[in-house]
C-alpha cells in the first residue's frame, strides 16, 4: 500500500523530531482511531486512553520505528491495545472472582437492624413535632444535603435564622435520642 505524501512528510518530520508532524498525524487519525477502539472495548475512557498512549508512543519512539503505512501502523497499534485492554479486563475479573470468596461480608444482627430502624422511626416522629419552617430547613440540610447559605437563598432567610432553625431542631433531636440510647444501654447491661 503506498502512502499518500502527506504521510510520507509527516513521517520524515516526526523522526526529525517536529512536534508540529505528531500534531498533523493526531488530528488527521485520533477521530477515526478513538471510534474504532471505542466499537472494540465498549468503553469510552478506554478507548481514549488507548489511543492517547499511541500518540504517546509514537513521539517517544519516533526515531526508532520502521513504519511502510502510517494508517496501517495505527490502526494496528490501536487494536494491541484494545487486545490488551480487554486482556486485562478479563484477568482483573477472574482475580476479582477469586479474592472476593475470601471477603467477608458485614452483617447486621436482627438488634442491630431493629435498633437502627427504632431509632429512624423515633427521628421521623421527632420531625413530625418540629414547627413546620424548622422541620423544612432541618430537611434541606441533613437529607438534601444543602448548606445554610443555600438554604437561606433558598427559603429567603437569613443565616442566622436557618442556624437557628437547625440548632433548635438538633437540640430536641439529641435530647430524645440521648435518653433512647440511654434505655438500650440501660436494657444491654442487664441483659440475662
Amino acid at each position: 500500500m503506498k502512502f499518500a505524501p502527506k504521510d510520507i512528510e509527516l513521517l520524515e518530520k516526526l523522526k526529525g523530531g517536529e512536534p508540529d508532524a505528531l500534531r498533523h498525524i493526531f488530528n488527521k487519525y485520533w477521530k477515526a482511531l478513538y471510534a474504532y477502539a471505542s466499537k472494540f472495548v465498549r468503553d469510552e475512557y478506554a478507548a481514549d486512553e488507548i489511543v492517547q498512549k499511541l500518540f504517546i508512543r509514537l513521539w517517544e519512539k519516533r526515531t526508532e520505528l520502521t513504519i511502510q503505512s502510517l494508517s496501517q501502523y495505527l490502526y494496528m497499534s490501536v487494536k494491541n491495545g484494545c487486545i490488551d485492554y480487554v486482556r486485562s479486563q478479563i484477568s482483573r475479573e477472574a482475580e476479582w472472582e477469586y479474592y472476593s470468596q475470601f471477603l467477608t461480608v458485614a452483617t447486621i444482627s436482627p438488634e442491630e437492624e431493629y435498633l437502627s430502624v427504632e431509632i429512624f422511626e423515633r427521628v421521623k416522629l421527632l420531625l413530625g413535632q418540629l414547627p413546620k419552617k424548622s422541620k423544612e430547613i432541618f430537611e434541606k440540610s441533613r437529607i438534601d444535603g444543602l448548606t445554610v447559605s443555600q438554604i437561606a437563598q433558598l427559603m429567603k432567610l437569613s443565616k442566622k435564622t436557618v442556624e437557628y432553625h437547625l440548632t433548635k431542631a438538633n437540640k430536641l433531636i439529641k435530647s430524645v435520642l440521648r435518653i433512647f440510647i440511654g434505655w438500650i444501654f440501660l436494657a444491654d447491661k442487664f441483659r440475662f
